[in-house]
Protein backbone atom coordinates (compact mmCIF):
# COMPACT_ATOMS: atom_id res chain seq x y z
CA UNK A 1 0.00 0.00 0.00
CA UNK A 2 2.85 2.36 0.83
CA UNK A 3 4.48 1.65 -2.54
CA UNK A 4 1.32 2.68 -4.39
CA UNK A 5 1.12 5.90 -2.38
CA UNK A 6 4.79 6.65 -3.09
CA UNK A 7 4.20 5.96 -6.78
CA UNK A 8 1.25 8.36 -6.87
CA UNK A 9 3.26 11.01 -5.03
CA UNK A 10 6.11 10.53 -7.50
CA UNK A 11 3.73 11.13 -10.41
CA UNK A 12 2.40 14.25 -8.69
CA UNK A 13 5.97 15.48 -8.20
CA UNK A 14 6.73 14.96 -11.89
CA UNK A 15 3.60 16.82 -12.97
CA UNK A 16 4.16 19.72 -10.57
CA UNK A 17 7.82 20.10 -11.44
CA UNK A 18 7.25 20.05 -15.19
CA UNK A 19 3.90 21.83 -15.50
CA UNK A 20 4.04 24.39 -12.71
CA UNK A 21 7.74 25.02 -12.09
CA UNK A 22 8.97 24.46 -15.68
CA UNK A 23 11.70 22.06 -14.58
CA UNK A 24 13.20 20.01 -17.41
CA UNK A 25 11.41 16.62 -17.63
CA UNK A 26 14.66 14.68 -17.26
CA UNK A 27 15.42 16.40 -13.96
CA UNK A 28 11.84 15.91 -12.78
CA UNK A 29 11.99 12.19 -13.56
CA UNK A 30 15.37 11.89 -11.87
CA UNK A 31 14.09 13.68 -8.77
CA UNK A 32 10.96 11.55 -8.61
CA UNK A 33 13.03 8.38 -8.97
CA UNK A 34 15.29 9.48 -6.12
CA UNK A 35 12.23 10.37 -4.02
CA UNK A 36 10.60 7.01 -4.64
CA UNK A 37 13.76 5.00 -4.10
CA UNK A 38 14.83 6.69 -0.89
CA UNK A 39 11.38 6.73 0.71
CA UNK A 40 10.78 3.10 -0.20
CA UNK A 41 13.72 2.14 1.99
CA UNK A 42 16.49 1.60 -0.55
CA UNK A 43 20.05 2.64 0.23
CA UNK A 44 21.29 5.67 -1.70
CA UNK A 45 23.88 3.66 -3.63
CA UNK A 46 21.22 1.13 -4.67
CA UNK A 47 18.87 3.92 -5.77
CA UNK A 48 21.60 5.46 -7.93
CA UNK A 49 22.54 2.03 -9.35
CA UNK A 50 18.89 1.25 -10.16
CA UNK A 51 18.40 4.59 -11.90
CA UNK A 52 21.65 4.14 -13.82
CA UNK A 53 20.77 0.59 -14.90
CA UNK A 54 17.25 1.58 -15.96
CA UNK A 55 18.48 4.59 -17.90
CA UNK A 56 21.19 2.53 -19.59
CA UNK A 57 18.74 -0.17 -20.67
CA UNK A 58 16.26 2.40 -21.98
CA UNK A 59 18.92 4.36 -23.82
CA UNK A 60 20.31 1.16 -25.30
CA UNK A 61 16.92 0.29 -26.75
CA UNK A 62 15.92 3.68 -28.15
CA UNK A 63 19.29 5.40 -28.56
CA UNK A 64 19.70 4.45 -32.22
CA UNK A 65 16.19 5.68 -33.05
CA UNK A 66 16.88 9.00 -31.33
CA UNK A 67 20.20 9.47 -33.14
CA UNK A 68 18.66 8.64 -36.53
CA UNK A 69 15.77 11.02 -35.83
CA UNK A 70 18.21 13.81 -35.01
CA UNK A 71 20.14 13.15 -38.22
CA UNK A 72 16.98 13.19 -40.34
CA UNK A 73 15.81 16.35 -38.58
CA UNK A 74 19.14 18.05 -39.27
CA UNK A 75 18.92 17.11 -42.95
CA UNK A 76 15.35 18.43 -43.14
CA UNK A 77 16.36 21.67 -41.46
CA UNK A 78 19.46 22.33 -43.58
CA UNK A 79 17.78 21.41 -46.86
CA UNK A 80 14.68 23.50 -46.17
CA UNK A 81 12.52 20.39 -46.31
CA UNK A 82 10.92 20.98 -42.91
CA UNK A 83 9.92 24.52 -43.88
CA UNK A 84 8.50 23.37 -47.21
CA UNK A 85 6.61 20.56 -45.50
CA UNK A 86 5.15 23.08 -43.05
CA UNK A 87 4.08 25.34 -45.92
CA UNK A 88 2.34 22.48 -47.74
CA UNK A 89 0.51 21.22 -44.66
CA UNK A 90 -0.51 24.78 -43.74
CA UNK A 91 -1.95 25.28 -47.24
CA UNK A 92 -3.92 22.02 -47.00
CA UNK A 93 -5.26 22.55 -43.48
CA UNK A 94 -5.65 26.32 -43.67
CA UNK A 95 -4.36 29.28 -41.69
CA UNK A 96 -7.36 29.27 -39.37
CA UNK A 97 -6.19 25.94 -37.93
CA UNK A 98 -2.50 26.77 -37.60
CA UNK A 99 -2.11 24.92 -34.28
CA UNK A 100 -3.37 21.68 -35.77
CA UNK A 101 -1.17 22.18 -38.83
CA UNK A 102 1.98 22.67 -36.75
CA UNK A 103 1.09 19.65 -34.63
CA UNK A 104 0.79 17.59 -37.80
CA UNK A 105 4.11 18.95 -39.08
CA UNK A 106 5.76 17.95 -35.82
CA UNK A 107 4.26 14.49 -36.09
CA UNK A 108 5.32 13.97 -39.70
CA UNK A 109 8.84 15.31 -39.15
CA UNK A 110 9.31 13.10 -36.09
CA UNK A 111 8.66 9.88 -38.03
CA UNK A 112 12.09 8.29 -38.56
Amino acid sequence: MISILLLLLSVVIIVLLTAKLNVHPFLALLGAALFFGLLSGMELDMVVKSINDGFGITLGKIGVVIVLGVIIGAFLEHSGGAFKLAEIILKIIGKKRVHEAMGLVGFVVSIP
